[in-house]
């Protein structure tokens, strides 16, 4: 089976003055469909994180990352259904002075027919490239799963509504989210079960099988074996949604994840209007469930090891 981030292609444009991330993927939808993804708040919600955009020159760009907060960008030049580019001045903290982060997101028509757009992220800062390196090529990971994501929108559930899950806990040295719920070794391509952490008739979460739900492995990363460990991580794809379990590393403390893009068979066909009055309480349902998965991986239930 073919690995779908092999779709992904990655370029770094680096020099002393300048540094960007250049990631493209080809989405089997029209420009004008992909644009509704990636110029809008409720579009921006399909595949990486709630935001809200003022789309004209001028306007605001928001992306809200939970725990980590929030991220302010302006946006310089908006093209509808072709490109736009936005400025985040203050990346680094108010008290930081340092070059402004520019982001572009470019639609370019594949083939004659229209049916295939490619989508081209550049991300990076255009000044002193050499001294902000490290942070820029630290953002690939990152935007190459959002792409990913991107393309599991467009190529399974492009005609449903979005809405999402983040549950983020601080957990213990030995915490690991994926080796608890029986992820490790997960291969991409392969239906994978993951497992309840809980013991049978504990937190109502429990599926036949102690399984919680089963899909499709659509991307790992595992570094925490590594001298700069960062992450492990593994993502499936259901009939319904989008799922990452992660562990990550950051200054020697652990902090597990679970983040959801769910995508409702029920939102097929309707109007945005309706499914925005619907999305937080779909996304509020789903957060709430995996609060108590990620509860029993933290402080495991009874009889648990």
């Amino acid at each position: 089976m073919t690995d779908p981030a092999e779709s992904i292609s990655t370029h770094i444009d680096v020099d002393d003055e300048h540094c960007f991330m250049e990631v493209s993927v080809d989405l089997p939808a029209t420009p004008e469909a992909v644009w509704e993804s990636v110029a809008t708040g409720p579009g921006y919600r399909r595949w990486f994180v709630e935001a809200e955009i003022d789309g004209r020159v001028g306007g605001a760009l928001i992306t809200h990352h939970g725990d980590f907060g929030a991220s302010h960008g302006t946006i310089v030049e908006w093209e509808p259904h072709r490109r736009y580019r936005y400025l985040e001045a203050d990346w680094m903290g108010e008290e930081q002075p340092v070059p402004p982060w520019e982001t572009e997101i470019v639609l370019t028509p594949v083939g004659e027919d229209g049916t295939v757009t490619r989508a081209t992220l550049r991300s990076g800062i255009s000044a002193e490239g050499a001294t902000w390196k490290d942070a820029i090529l630290g953002t690939q990971e990152g935007w190459e799963g959002a792409w990913l994501n991107l393309l599991q929108f467009h190529a399974h559930f492009g005609d449903r509504h979005a809405a999402q899950a983040l549950v983020m806990r601080a957990g213990g040295p030995d915490d690991d989210i994926v080796t608890t719920l029986g992820l490790v070794g997960a291969v991409v391509g392969e239906e994978r079960g993951v497992s309840n952490p809980a013991p049978s008739g504990a937190g109502g979460t429990e599926q036949p099988g102690g399984e919680l739900l089963r899909g499709t492995v659509i991307a790992t990363t595992d570094s925490l074996s590594d001298q700069d460990a960062t992450s492990r991580s593994v993502m499936l794809r259901t009939t319904d949604a989008v799922y990452e379990f992660g562990t990550l590393l950051m200054g020697g403390e652990r902090t597990l994840v679970v983040r959801g893009y769910l995508y409702p068979e029920a939102s097929r066909g309707l109007s945005a209007a309706v499914w925005e009055s619907q999305v937080a309480e779909v996304g509020s349902a789903a957060r709430r469930r995996w609060e108590t998965v990620v509860d029993d991986v933290v402080a495991p239930s009874p009889g648990i090891e």
